[in-house]
C-alpha cells in the first residue's frame, strides 16, 4: 500500500530528507548510462549541499566528525562513478547495460 502510494505521488522537492533516497534510487534504475551519470551528479551534489550544513551545525565534535565523514565517504564512492561513467562515454565503450 504505502509502496503504491509513493509511485503514484510527485518526487521529492531537491533539498528535502527524502531527494537524496530518491536520488539514489533512480540512479539504480537508471535506463543508461546517460541517466545513471546524472543522477550520480546530482547525488554528489546533495552530498556537498549536506556537507556544508553539517560543517556549519553546532554539533558535539564527536557527532560532527563521524557525520562528516560519512557523506565525504559517499561523495567519494559517487564521484568515482561519475569518473568511471565519463570515461566509458569519452571512450564511447559499448557498454551492455540492465540485460
Amino acid at each position: 500500500m504505502e509502496e503504491a502510494m509513493r509511485e503514484s505521488s510527485s518526487p521529492p522537492t531537491r533539498g528535502d530528507m527524502a531527494w537524496l533516497e530518491y536520488c539514489c534510487e533512480e540512479a539504480l534504475d537508471a535506463y543508461s548510462l546517460y541517466d545513471a551519470l546524472m543522477w550520480h551528479k546530482e547525488i554528489a551534489s546533495e552530498l556537498t549541499r549536506r556537507i556544508a550544513l553539517v560543517s556549519e551545525a553546532n554539533w558535539p565534535t564527536d557527532i560532527k566528525t563521524r557525520t562528516l565523514f560519512d557523506l565525504m565517504h559517499r561523495r567519494a564512492i559517487h564521484s568515482a562513478c561519475i569518473h568511471h561513467a565519463e570515461a566509458a562515454l569519452r571512450r564511447n565503450e559499448n557498454i551492455k547495460w540492465k540485460a
